[in-house]
C-alpha cells in the first residue's frame, strides 16, 4: 500500500496565466502564446534553423528568437497570424 503525499496548499488556476497574474490585455496575450507555440512547432516539423524561419516570415532573426523566448509583446496578434500564413 502507498501512503498518498499531501499536496501543498495551491489554487486552481483560470487556465490563463497572465489573467492569474493580473495583467492587462490577458486575453490577448494568451493569444498570442498559443500562436508563437503554433509557430515554433511548425518551424521544428519543417526542420527550419531560425535563420530561415525568419526569413519566411519577414523579420530577423534576433528578434524571431526573442518571440519564440515569449518576448512577445511587440508583435500584434495580426503579425503573428500572418506569419503562420
Amino acid at each position: 500500500m502507498s501512503a498518498k503525499k499531501k499536496l501543498p496548499a495551491h489554487e486552481v488556476g483560470s487556465g490563463n496565466i497572465f489573467a492569474d497574474l493580473d495583467l492587462p490585455n490577458a486575453e490577448e496575450h494568451q493569444l498570442k502564446a498559443a500562436l508563437v507555440v503554433q509557430l515554433k512547432r511548425l518551424i521544428a516539423e519543417r526542420g527550419l534553423t531560425q535563420v530561415a524561419a525568419a526569413k519566411q516570415v519577414g523579420m530577423k532573426q534576433p528578434d524571431l528568437s526573442k518571440l519564440l523566448r515569449g518576448q512577445f509583446r511587440l508583435v500584434s496578434v495580426e503579425k503573428l497570424m500572418r506569419m503562420l500564413t
